[in-house]
C-alpha cells in the first residue's frame, strides 16, 4: 500500500502547487510582475528594447501577444501578434530539468522583422573567424511554425566605384510563411513574395547539423531600389535554381545552380545609359560556364562566353571568348574612333 499512497501523496502535492500558483500568478498580480522581469532580463541579456502587452502561462503552453523587440542600436526590430509555446512541463521536470523533447511546438503570427544596416568604422583588428557550424537542434522542438510574415531591409555600405558614396539597397518580402519539422531529420520549407512580384522557395532537410540537402528556387526577383552616386536608375529581373548537400561521409560539399539576370539597365556616371539583355551563369559543382550577351555601356558594347574549370582547386579558363568594341571618347574626351577587341 506504501506505493500508491506516495503517489497519490505526489498528485497531492501537484495539485496545491498548480493551486498556489495560479492563484499568485492571476490574483495577486504576478502575471504582470513575471512579464516585466522576463523582459527586462532578455532585454538586458540581448541589448534590447523588449515588450509585450500580454503573457499567460499555464503547465502546458505560453502564449506571449503584440510583442516588439528591437536592438539598442536600431539593427533589427521585430513585432508580432502573438506567439504560442506548447510544452510538456512535467516531463522537464521529471527528466531533472533537461530540455530536450519538452517543447511540443512553436507558433509566431504576422510577425514584422525590419533590417537598418550601416557598417561602423572599425576601431579594432577583426579577431580571427572561427568555422562556422550550423548548430543541432534535433530534439529540442517538434514544429515550427511562422504564418504571413513580413520582412524590410534598409542597407547602406560604403563603396568606391569611380567616386566614393554608399551603396543603398532596400528590399522587401511579404506573406512569409515557415515550416520546419523535427523530427529524426528537420525538414524546412520556407516561401515568400518578394516587393515586385517575385516568388522565392526554400526546401531543405538539416541531419544533426549537416546539411543534407538544400533546394532553392527564386522566380521573377526584381530588386526594388539600389542607388550608388556612380550608379542610377537600376533595373533588373533574377531567376535563380540552386542545390546543395553534405554527404555524410564528410566528403567535399556538392552543389549545383542555374541563374538568369534578364533586363539589367541603368545609368553609370549620370551620362551613359548600360543596358544588359541577358547574363546566365550555370555550376554543377566542378565547372562554372556562362555568357553576356551583347551589351551597351553609352556607345560601346561587349559581349562574351566564359568556362571556369576545377573551381576550388587548380581553376583554368576553357574556351572563353570576348568581343568588344569600345569608344575611345569615354576614356578621353580629346580622342575619337572606335577600337575592336577579341580574345
Amino acid at each position: 500500500m506504501r506505493r500508491p499512497r506516495k503517489f497519490f501523496s505526489l498528485i497531492i502535492i501537484l495539485i496545491l502547487i498548480n493551486v498556489l500558483f495560479f492563484s499568485f500568478w492571476y490574483a495577486f498580480g504576478g502575471r504582470n510582475l513575471f512579464r516585466n522581469w522576463l523582459t527586462g532580463m532578455v532585454g538586458t541579456l540581448l541589448k534590447a528594447d523588449i515588450s509585450m502587452t500580454d503573457l499567460h502561462i499555464s503547465d502546458k503552453q505560453i502564449f506571449a501577444q503584440n510583442i516588439h523587440f528591437a536592438t539598442k542600436d536600431s539593427l533589427i526590430s521585430v513585432n508580432a501578434d502573438n506567439i504560442r509555446v506548447s510544452y510538456n512541463l512535467y516531463k522537464f521536470i521529471f527528466s531533472g530539468f533537461k530540455p530536450k523533447g519538452v517543447v511540443g511546438s512553436v507558433e509566431i503570427s504576422k510577425p514584422i522583422v525590419a533590417l537598418n544596416y550601416t557598417p561602423k568604422p572599425k576601431t579594432r583588428k577583426p579577431k580571427p573567424k572561427r568555422e562556422f557550424k550550423l548548430p543541432d537542434l534535433s530534439g529540442y522542438f517538434r514544429k515550427l511554425t511562422l504564418e504571413d510574415g513580413s520582412f524590410s531591409a534598409n542597407i547602406h555600405i560604403p563603396l568606391k566605384i569611380v567616386n566614393k558614396g554608399n551603396l543603398s539597397i532596400e528590399e522587401s518580402l511579404s506573406n512569409i510563411n515557415l515550416i520546419v519539422n523535427n523530427n529524426k531529420f528537420i525538414d524546412i520549407d520556407l516561401k515568400a513574395n518578394t516587393s515586385l512580384g517575385g516568388t522565392i522557395s526554400v526546401m531543405g532537410r538539416l541531419d544533426r547539423g549537416r546539411i543534407d540537402r538544400a533546394e532553392a528556387d527564386i522566380a521573377g526577383f526584381k530588386p526594388l531600389y539600389i542607388t550608388h552616386p556612380d550608379i542610377r536608375d537600376f533595373r533588373s529581373e533574377l531567376n535563380l535554381n540552386a542545390s546543395y548537400r553534405e554527404p555524410a561521409d564528410s566528403s567535399a560539399a556538392m552543389y549545383m545552380g542555374k541563374a538568369l539576370i534578364w533586363n539589367s539597365t541603368a545609368v553609370l556616371l549620370d551620362k551613359y545609359p548600360v543596358k544588359i539583355p541577358l547574363i546566365s551563369a550555370e555550376a554543377d559543382g566542378a565547372n562554372l560556364s556562362g555568357r553576356l550577351t551583347r551589351s551597351t555601356l553609352g556607345s560601346s558594347d561587349i559581349e562574351a562566353d566564359f568556362m571556369l574549370r576545377n573551381i576550388g582547386k587548380r581553376m583554368s579558363f576553357d574556351g572563353s571568348a570576348l568581343k568588344a568594341n569600345l569608344d575611345l571618347g569615354m576614356i578621353l574626351p580629346q580622342l575619337s574612333g572606335m577600337v575592336h577587341a577579341e580574345a
